[in-house]
């Protein structure tokens, strides 16, 4: 597991070759949103099909869709029960 405290961290630990099984990502992460990051994740080789996963307060369907149409796989609103990550994370990673 890697961890990055911003956008662009984590933008720079995937620009450099990181190549994890799911991503999950606040959209609020300051200068670089995490739709941002989706969008720039999508470009990068290697990275268009891995799940995306957007963990927000936000939970206006407008939202989602532009987090959709950005290249997010799913969408989950904080707070988060554990349970409903780890089901997501069983489905979109079986081998987790």
């Amino acid at each position: 597991m890697h961890k990055a405290g911003n956008g662009e961290q984590a933008l720079e630990l995937l620009s450099g070759g990181l190549k994890p099984a799911m991503i999950l990502t606040d959209l609020n992460m300051g200068s670089l949103s995490g739709i941002d990051l989706v969008r720039a994740a999508r470009q990068l080789p290697g990275l268009g099909f891995t799940p995306i996963v957007l963990l927000t307060t936000e939970s206006a369907q407008d939202m989602r869709n532009v987090a959709k149409a950005a290249g997010a796989t799913g969408w989950l609103t904080k707070p988060v029960e554990a349970e409903a990550l780890l089901k997501i994370v069983r489905k979109l990673v079986p081998s987790a």
